[in-house]
């Protein structure tokens, strides 16, 4: 092909390509102007604003509270937890129940301190939305109502259980409280069976008919309540029972009893026997006060 057909050529096709581009630019133009006319424009600044940015902020909303959840989940742990005051004793109340039935209520809840700090008195609590609300006792957890939910609360600071865990802990539950009061609302009748009844209603499981009817008799729980408020003059709680062997005799034990307030820790030794029969009842139990 000689030089000027070549020119000619390409003058050509560079036309045609430019031709083809233009006619390309048009229908891109055309498809952009159809599709804007199809669309709703803006109503106002918001409006397009939120078509801009809407997506973005959307996630960014959702991140934020995904992010202030872990952060207020981490915050609640920080605190001190929520807290009541039974007796001396301290429940924690770390989860929402469901409702908890037709039982009977102990008592309510009659002051708050502040939220950081562990109540000191009987019947109070550091969550001031729980003053005046009642509680109940079901078995050793504690249940306190806050008006809409039930809180369910286990012992925050001992962990001794059973027989000797209700047996040494002094007044559990107002139970010395409320045998003096029902024995003094008959004073005709000081030993009234009901009054004793209620008053050995948390050991009841763990004795014989046997061994119930002994301490009953002997007034042995009484005189631990008894021996507790005099010795201590303020509620102490057990954080720490040891039992060992108290002499070559069988079933002979010294049960060192470890209790505490608020303000001091004391150590006393009761000295007694424990027998359990074959089913793991207790058929005989004596103590002995230390001096």
């Amino acid at each position: 092909m000689s030089l000027g057909m070549q020119d000619k050529y390409k003058e050509k096709n560079s036309r045609f390509q430019l031709e083809r581009q233009v006619a390309e630019d048009e229908r891109t133009a055309q498809d952009m102007a159809d599709h804007a006319m199809d669309v709703e424009p803006p109503k106002n600044g918001f409006d397009a604003f939120m078509r801009r940015y809407g997506w973005g902020i959307l996630v960014a909303l959702v991140v934020l509270a995904i992010l202030g959840k872990v952060f207020w989940g981490i915050y609640q742990n920080a605190q001190t937890p929520k807290m009541l005051n039974i007796a001396g004793e301290i429940f924690v109340c770390d989860k929402k129940t469901g409702d908890i039935g037709d039982v009977t209520l102990e008592g309510e809840v009659k002051s708050a301190t502040d939220r950081d700090l562990y109540p000191a008195e009987d019947e109070q609590t550091n969550v001031a939305e729980w003053v005046g609300q009642p509680y109940a006792v079901i078995d050793d957890t504690v249940y306190v109502y806050d008006g809409k939910d039930w809180y369910a609360c286990h012992a925050g600071q001992q962990d001794v259980g059973g027989f000797l865990g209700e047996f040494f802990t002094p007044n559990r539950f107002h139970r010395y409280d409320r045998f003096l009061e029902e024995t003094a609302a008959d004073p005709q009748e000081l030993e009234s069976l009901a009054a004793i009844h209620h008053y050995h209603e948390r050991v009841m499981p763990y004795l014989t008919e046997n061994a119930l009817f002994k301490m009953e008799m002997g007034r042995q729980l009484q005189r631990f309540d008894m021996y507790c408020k005099d010795t201590f003059q303020g509620v102490h709680y057990p954080v720490q029972i040891e039992v060992t062997q108290a002499s070559l005799q069988e079933n002979a034990y010294n049960f060192t009893v470890t209790m505490e307030d608020m303000a001091r820790t004391v150590q006393k030794t009761f000295t007694g026997s424990y027998i359990e029969d074959e089913e793991g009842k207790i058929e005989s139990f004596t103590v002995v006060f230390p001096d």
